[in-house]
């Protein structure tokens, strides 16, 4: 964070100069080396003092007070990294400063995607024109925002939308939620994963899916995915998981994957099933009254 106040600083002393494009940086950096070497004996000559007196002023500029103060308000783990580089800024050596800062910075951000958001979707009504909604209790205040109340959720499909990318540090997060999905007292064995948000996976996480796949099929269900990102699906052309997964589980649009889904459930579970989220429920028979 240091380091972009400095170079903010950098480029508004280039833009106040007139400059208009990134090369004036460039001839910046070449101007100052013939100027040093031209004048090598003079700058010689330049008291210790009088250097320390402008590198002070020219601290004092970097040390843009409203920048801090908006860092603050935005992000206290932010401002905790910029803090701590100024800090080995002023107390060790510059490359290790710089380099403190860079891994302090790395280290925030893999903490931050660590734990992608994994949300259960449903719908808010049984009409036309009826919209996906998020089901958790951890919904954001936008997602928060549709109108109650909502549908239950299909005792044997699972609506799951992944947000961030799977990755190796953050397989852990999502096999541990997999895993208590599949654990649960009556799980949905099937699953429905809406990835258009799954930016991209690595190694770890295309094995990830192919142990989640397993594990699915293991119990009598199965895993499928709805519009997966290009460069997710290419990761699994490499690992050969799209030949597992197998092309007719992997859906463009929402309603064609629960059509295709839907004649893979339980037909006993669904007739006793009150729930009768989807469309194709209709053609489900409801069971015969018992009652006297």
């Amino acid at each position: 964070m240091l380091r972009v106040l400095r170079v903010h600083e950098s480029l508004h002393a280039n833009l106040q100069a007139g400059a208009r494009t990134p090369l004036a940086a460039v001839f910046s950096a070449l101007l100052l080396l013939v100027l040093v070497a031209g004048s090598s004996q003079l700058l010689a000559k330049i008291p210790m003092a009088a250097l320390a007196g402008l590198l002070l002023l020219v601290s004092v500029f970097l040390l843009d007070a409203p920048r801090w103060r908006e860092v603050f308000s935005l992000s206290r783990t932010e401002f905790a990294v910029a803090l701590a580089t100024l800090i080995a800024t002023l107390t060790i050596r510059l490359e290790m400063a710089i380099l403190l800062g860079t891994l302090l910075s790395l280290m925030t951000f893999l903490y931050r995607t660590s734990k992608p958001a994994m949300r259960t979707m449903g719908f808010d009504s049984t009409s036309d024109s009826r919209q996906f909604v998020v089901l958790d209790d951890n919904a954001t205040l936008e997602d928060r925002s549709s109108k109650p109340p909502h549908l239950p959720e299909c005792p044997q499909l699972k609506l799951l939308r992944m947000e961030g990318e799977v990755y190796f540090g953050a397989t852990q997060h999502v096999a541990d939620k997999l895993h208590a999905l599949r654990h649960e007292a009556n799980p949905q064995k099937h699953l429905l994963v809406m990835g258009k948000s799954m930016n991209f996976i690595d190694l770890a996480g295309a094995e990830l899916w192919e142990q989640e796949l397993n594990a699915r099929r293991a119990i009598g269900g199965d895993l499928y995915f709805h519009r997966p990102r290009p460069e997710v699906i290419a990761m699994w052309k490499t690992t050969g998981f799209t030949r597992l997964l197998g092309p007719e589980h992997q859906f463009p649009d929402k309603r064609v994957a629960i059509a295709t889904i839907f004649p893979k459930l339980d037909p006993q579970i669904c007739s006793t099933c009150t729930a009768r989220i989807f469309w194709e429920c209709k053609s489900v028979p409801h069971p015969p009254d018992s009652s006297p």
